[in-house]
């Protein structure tokens, strides 16, 4: 599969990506989908994600022969926290957190607000496209990438680690349990 990962750039990609969420929302799924598939929990709109990508494009990827979308991940600055008000106790509970002896919200850092891969092109490495985009138009104004997964997200933790995430902290807040993960950018290489 030829994949074309690339920032956002027009507001039909930003529909795409509304498309793709209300697919894969907890709320639409399964039980057996939730714990096999994982799932997105924040529903997005047309108006918040298009806040989000003045501040900063997001990232899609693209199957190149089908032109379908594959993928996914927001990028979400802190700027944008008031934008998305389910979003807010993560950037509260992340500016107080103290990641190598430093205080995280005195560092450069970022909320990778939601990543989702369409099931079809789910194991073929969509995943670690979009996190390695990530890296390559973000890591020179940040530190860190970071994001929350829900706790009962295990195929998200566990693809969430295999890319280098490390859980910093956990926080329940009214619509679920969190796990605070982050990647930093500052000690590890690239992984091609």
């Amino acid at each position: 599969m030829a994949l074309i990962v690339k920032q956002v750039t027009n507001t039909a990609e930003l529909e795409g990506i509304l498309v793709l969420q209300r697919q894969n929302l907890k709320a639409h799924l399964s039980g057996q989908d939730i714990d096999e598939q994982g799932f997105v929990t924040v529903e997005h709109t047309l108006l918040q994600l298009h806040t989000m990508h003045q501040a900063c494009p997001s990232l899609i990827a693209i199957d190149a022969d089908s032109g379908a979308l594959a993928g996914y991940a927001l990028v979400m600055l802190r700027g944008c926290a008031d934008a998305v008000p389910m979003l807010q106790p993560a950037f509260a509970a992340i500016s107080q957190l103290v990641y190598n002896n430093r205080i995280i919200d005195q560092c450069s850092w970022y909320l990778m607000g939601q990543i989702c891969v369409a099931k079809a092109f789910r194991g073929q490495g969509v995943f670690r496209q979009l996190y390695l985009a990530h890296r390559h138009y973000l890591n020179h104004q940040y530190d860190y990438c970071i994001t929350t997964i829900s706790q009962r997200n295990t195929r998200s933790i566990m693809a969430h680690e295999r890319m280098g995430f490390r859980c910093i902290h956990e926080f329940e807040d009214p619509a679920d349990s969190w796990r605070v993960v982050l990647w930093d950018w500052t000690e590890q290489p690239i992984i091609a």
